[in-house]
């Protein structure tokens, strides 16, 4: 039963059972902070059983960024382009959330800052006294356009969607100053047009003559009275002044006279009887110009004599009260004959006589009660007793104390055009009214609030604001500081001049270098860039560049274009062409290996070896026939042209290099030419399948110096010759061959520069045998029958560039009529360069051609063709316009016939679409009608229609 002590502690840790237990699903995921190129997103975080680790975040479903926290910033993305967005939440152990739900992100498009075009051809019609309409051509914008403003004498008046703008608030006979500038969507402002001076009509009224007012008069029984009535006419007319007693009775009833002076004045006068009195009369007053008048009247009292006092004055009132005036005023007062007038009491005091019940009283202290009284008197001094007091207190002193000067005044939000400017708000003494804000010293806007947006500013120019402030009393404050706000510089566009004088110094056999005369700039060139042989390899700073990575004996073709700090640049400059040294050579080639000769005639030989190997290069061969050199070449074959018959001939070839080093002989051949046969003249051998070419040394088809095979005729030989042994300047070749044609018709195209005859089967088919300034092109529709055909051309050249290129084609032969083709259709086709054009109205279909005034070479052509042979009229059609030629020159192509109809003045559009170009026989078959470039301004081809008459 003994039990020992417990052993020592053991201490255990069971293993974690594994996490399987993926974190919850990342929520609330948002977008903030979105720009052109980045933006920012956030969510909520993730739980787990053990803890997030971190996140992965995904963008258009791939996987771009692990972080660790619930932010993140995505800063390679492009403008204008929406993005998918999740997140995934990961433990320690790898086990992932699902993605969260899906956020769509757009980015923001890049901002538009070119303005639109300047508005041009602003003019003005339909004006009168007060109004003018104004009219321009619409401007352009590469994105979206906005509108116009419309500024009269530099003072914007308007903003329109369309180049029209009706201005109905003008003055008459007054000159007015307008221009006109467009904007876009995105606030960008053309420059103002050019100004446009518009004057109103001159205002033409005949003003009415006016009456003087005359005053009530009053007189007692038995009294004279004699006073004048006048009038005045503001265009100093003639005047017919008239008096008569009320209801148009004669003056003379009452005993009354008038007298017109004729001068806009006349004398009343009248001593009323003792039997007139207590009595008013009514006198009615007219003057006329004999166009306009003017009417009016007055009262003559006549008193009896009189001792009885006016009525008390009743209903004393205050009518109106400043600081130091005020005005009262009372029911009139009556009176057994009339009442002559007013006494005017205050505080005790007669201060007034009046005729009328009211007075002003304007001398008056401020805050201060003053006490009125009124009596009444007649014209015989009888006077009624004072009124009851009226008590008046005069208004406070007015506010005189202006606003604090508003302070912290500054800029923001400043583009090209625009600016906002803000400031702390003033504080007043009693009623704040407002601010007033001034650009360069002068007022510009008045506002309630301290924010003001300036609207109508120009790029890159600097102006000086300030702001006062005023309250509703008017009194204004000092302006604030003056702040100086530039706003932003238009966007450069022009780019620096083509760089000038490009010169090479200090050429080796590896580099090479180059200067050039400096370009300029409206802003400052920012550098240049270098182009060799078309590609760019340098940009510098300076106008001048070593070129250090050359190879010896090389030539290359150098240009340079300079840029500004906006990125504008220059076309490249007049390219220069350097060639660099070469390594001196000693080596020469090896020897010529493998001469053989091929075919041999009468009197030629040709012969070809394999090419010679050299250290820096083989510059070419000798070809040495009985050991002389008869040819220095750069190929490695030779026809030797200048041989007898049935002779033997010995040959060999050596190689050089440009240094002259020259290899030894090759091994030598031996040949024997052809016995001569029985020679024809040679216009008489007729090649099979190809040309026997006869070359003369001048243009009239005589001295012939060498006779050979042509396989086709479709030659440029510039300035140069055909062959050593003709003039380079003046030459003429024949060439003739039979080919097999089949059924059907052919289109013969032929492009020479000077003469050119064609024959088939002996018939002259084209005749040009002139010469030419210019390369021209001819074109010959002619029916074959199946069989063989002799072809037989004639061509001169005379001093100009050689050209000589004829080739033919079979056309398709019509199964459904075509007589309407349209340029953009698949029977429509150009040579050379030509443009697509819709701006100029009266086109057929969805566009035209056009091209510009050129030498002929450049041709448009309409196929068209015809099942029934007979009389066809030939419409074309075209787009007109003040630049177009008025010389167009059609051709017309039918079955060998040519035609030329008069040439078509392009300037003014078809009327119904179409004009005629003339009424022709045409045979079943190909029509074809051309159009050339060579013209006075640009030709436009558009659609062709055949109409047939029946």
């Amino acid at each position: 039963g003994n039990e020992s002590a417990k052993s020592s502690a053991l201490s255990i840790t069971t293993l974690k059972v594994p996490d399987t237990t993926a974190p919850s699903i990342p929520q609330g995921l948002e977008a903030d902070n979105i720009a052109q190129t980045s933006m920012e997103m956030a969510w909520a975080a993730s739980s787990d059983d053990t803890g997030v680790t971190g996140y992965k975040v995904f963008r258009d479903g791939t996987q771009i960024a692990t972080v660790t926290t619930t932010s993140f910033s995505d800063s390679s993305l492009s403008p204008e382009t929406t993005y998918s967005y999740q997140v995934s939440a990961f433990d320690e152990a790898g086990n992932e959330s699902a993605k969260s739900s899906a956020i769509s992100v757009t980015t923001l498009e890049v901002p538009d800052t070119t303005p639109p075009s300047v508005p041009q051809e602003l003019s003005a019609d339909n004006i009168t006294q007060t109004s003018a309409r104004l009219t321009w051509e619409p401007s352009t914008d590469n994105e979206s356009f906005g509108g116009y403003k419309v500024f009269r004498d530099g003072e914007l008046i308007g903003t329109v969607e369309n180049p029209l703008f009706n201005d109905f608030s003008l003055s008459p006979g007054t000159t007015y100053s307008y221009q006109v500038s467009a904007f876009d969507t995105s606030n960008n402002g053309s420059a103002k047009s050019v100004a446009l001076a518009v004057t109103t009509l001159e205002e033409d009224i005949n003003e009415a003559p006016v009456l003087e007012d005359m005053s009530q008069k009053i007189i007692h029984e038995g009294e004279f009275i004699s006073f004048i009535i006048s009038a005045i006419d503001p265009d100093n007319d003639p005047l017919v002044l008239t008096v008569t007693l009320e209801g148009g009775a004669p003056l003379s009833s009452i005993g009354a006279e008038f007298i017109d002076h004729g001068d806009g004045t006349g004398t009343f006068s009248w001593t009323p009887s003792f039997d007139q009195g207590d009595l008013e009369y009514e006198l009615e007053l007219s003057v006329s110009d004999g166009e306009l008048s003017d009417a009016g009247s007055m009262v003559i009292a006549v008193m009896d004599v009189d001792i009885e006092a006016p009525a008390v004055p009743q209903g004393l009132r205050v009518d109106d009260v400043t600081q130091t005036t005020a005005d009262i005023g009372w029911i009139a007062s009556t009176d057994n004959i009339a009442v002559t007038g007013y006494k005017v009491f205050r505080d005790g005091d007669h201060i007034a006589t009046v005729e009328t019940p009211s007075f002003s009283d304007a001398s008056l202290a401020a805050n201060t009660t003053y006490s009125y009284q009124v009596s009444a008197f007649d014209a015989e001094g009888s006077e009624s007793d004072k009124t009851a007091a009226l008590s008046v207190t005069t208004l406070k002193e007015p506010d005189t104390i202006p606003p604090s000067i508003p302070q912290g005044l500054e800029a923001d939000n400043i583009t090209q055009l625009s600016a906002r400017l803000t400031w702390e708000p003033s504080t007043d003494n009693e009623s704040f009214g407002g601010y007033k804000v001034f650009r360069d010293g002068v007022l510009i806007g008045t506002v309630e609030n301290p924010l003001f947006n300036d609207f109508s500013l120009s790029p890159g120019t600097t102006y000086s604001y300030q702001v006062s402030a005023f309250d509703v009393s008017n009194n204004e404050s000092a302006k604030s500081s003056a702040i100086s706000v530039t706003t932003l510089k238009a966007p450069d566009i022009t780019p620096p001049s083509i760089p000038q004088g490009l010169e090479a110094d200090n050429i080796t056999p590896a580099s090479v270098e180059l200067a050039w005369v400096a370009s300029t700039d409206d802003e400052g060139v920012t550098g240049y860039k270098v182009f060799r042989d078309g590609d760019h390899i340098a940009t510098v700073e300076t106008p001048a560049f070593g070129d250090s990575s050359l190879s010896p004996e090389t030539t290359y073709s150098y240009q340079v274009s300079a840029f500004d700090e906006a990125g504008n640049e220059s076309s490249k400059s007049a390219a220069l062409s350097v060639t660099t040294l070469k390594v001196p050579d000693i080596a020469s080639p090896s020897v010529p290996q493998g001469l053989q000769a091929g075919t041999i005639t009468e009197t030629t030989a040709t012969l070809s070896w394999e090419a010679s190997s050299d250290n820096v290069g083989v510059t070419g061969y000798k070809v040495f026939r009985n050991g002389s050199v008869v040819a220095t070449i750069t190929g490695t074959s030779y026809a030797d042209q200048s041989l007898e018959p049935d002779t033997t001939y010995m040959y060999q070839v050596s190689a050089f290099d440009a240094e002259n080093n020259e290899s030894a002989k090759s091994l030598s051949i031996e040949i024997k030419t052809l016995p001569l046969e029985e020679d024809l003249p040679c216009e008489e051998v007729i090649g099979e399948g190809n040309f026997n070419g006869c070359y003369y040394n001048n243009e009239d088809l005589t001295d012939l110096r060498v006779e050979r095979v042509d396989e086709k005729i479709n030659f440029d030989w510039g300035y140069g010759r055909p062959h050593p042994d003709v003039s380079s300047s003046r030459f003429s070749v024949s060439w003739t061959g039979r080919f097999l044609f089949e059924d059907g018709s052919y289109t013969f195209d032929i492009d020479v520069n000077d003469g050119i005859r064609l024959y088939i089967d002996g018939e002259l088919i084209l005749n040009k045998w002139e010469r030419q300034r210019y390369t021209q092109h001819y074109m010959v529709v002619k029916k074959m029958t199946p069989g063989h055909h002799v072809i037989k051309v004639e061509y001169y050249d005379y001093v100009s560039s050689a050209v000589a290129k004829v080739d033919w084609m079979k056309s398709s032969d019509p199964e459904n009529e075509k007589l309407m083709v349209d340029n953009a259709d698949d029977e429509f086709s150009v040579t050379g360069f030509w443009s697509k054009g819709t701006y100029y109205k009266g086109y057929i279909g969805s566009n035209y051609s056009y091209n510009a005034a050129g030498y002929g070479n450049d041709v448009a052509k309409w196929d068209l063709s015809v099942v029934k042979s007979g009389k066809y009229q030939v419409f074309a059609s075209w787009a007109g316009r003040k630049n177009h030629a008025t010389n167009a020159k059609y051709e017309i192509f039918n079955m060998g016939s040519i035609q030329h109809p008069p040439a078509v003045n392009q300037q003014e559009s078809p009327a119904g679409q179409w004009y005629s170009l003339g009424v022709y026989d045409f045979t079943t078959g190909p029509v074809i009608v051309t159009l050339s470039d060579d013209a006075n301004g640009y030709v436009v081809a558009d659609a062709i229609k055949l109409v047939p008459i029946e």
